[in-house]
């Protein structure tokens, strides 16, 4: 009689008659409350019929009752996206992946889904540094961290710009006083080349900017140093290039005019 329910509920659900499924899933859940499949079955069909609260109690049943079961926390995380509760969904993909670290399927759901996220979080303000943290983590493309970094750097005028480099050469010296800061100037503090972030389309994101651009110059060089904290080592290197190249080349310049004698 339930696995009956449940092949009539699968094939309602693959003809798109989801309220039909989703009935014929409840009948089969009387009778076999334990099935996790049926939870998540109905899941599917709830949100097919975008019956979001439904279906995350049903997937949480689902997880409650088998969690190995991977499609649970993925139906978990579209309800949760249909709730916008982003930051929930996605974590409800990270624990799908920690429950099955070789399943490829689940692995490219949340690589979707994180490109989702990156675009819905570019469509709304920025509230806190804490928030803009918590962005900035989710960003799986390089090029969207570094290219973020690069605006703000560019957005910031030299005299910030010279307080984050401050700051930047702190961390750098493991969180002591550089040697002799008094060797770079504001006029050194030259804005950062954006051409390879426009030819990879990576545009300026004007919520971001404007929520930088609010900030207090202490508040950037704080979550400057915060951002840094949060990227990769590749990163890193590559951050630490450019401003040897743009920043520590100019001084290097200016040490050598200094040294040089006047014709």
């Amino acid at each position: 009689m339930v696995e009956d329910l449940k092949l009539r509920g699968n094939e309602a659900f693959a003809r798109g008659a989801f309220d039909v499924a989703e009935q014929l899933y409840s009948e089969a859940i009387d009778l076999a409350p334990s099935s996790h499949v049926l939870w998540s079955n109905r899941a599917a069909a709830r949100l097919q019929l975008k019956q979001h609260e439904s279906a995350l109690s049903d997937a949480e049943q689902c997880i409650v009752l088998e969690p190995s079961w991977v499609k649970g926390y993925h139906r978990r995380a579209l309800a949760l996206k249909g709730l916008e509760r982003m930051d929930e969904a996605f974590q409800s993909y990270q624990e799908a992946c920690r429950q099955a670290p070789e399943d490829l399927w689940v692995r490219r759901e949340m690589k979707k889904f994180r490109h989702e996220l990156v675009k819905w979080n570019a469509s709304r303000p920025v509230t806190s540094s804490d928030h803009f943290v918590s962005i900035f983590k989710r960003l799986d493309d390089i090029w969207d961290r570094l290219s973020t970094l690069a605006y703000f750097w560019n957005a910031s005028d030299s005299g910030e710009r010279l307080m984050i480099f401050q700051r930047f050469l702190e961390v750098l010296a493991g969180g002591s006083t550089p040697a002799d800061p008094s060797v770079y100037t504001e006029e050194m503090m030259q804005p950062l080349p954006t051409k390879n972030y426009e030819h990879a389309s990576k545009e300026p994101i004007s919520l971001w900017m404007d929520f930088f651009n609010s900030l207090e110059s202490g508040q950037k060089v704080e979550l400057f140093a915060r951002l840094w904290d949060v990227t990769s080592e590749a990163e890193k290197g590559l951050i630490v290039k450019d401003l040897q190249f743009f920043v520590l080349g100019s001084a290097e310049t200016a040490d050598q005019r200094a040294d040089e004698v006047d014709e």
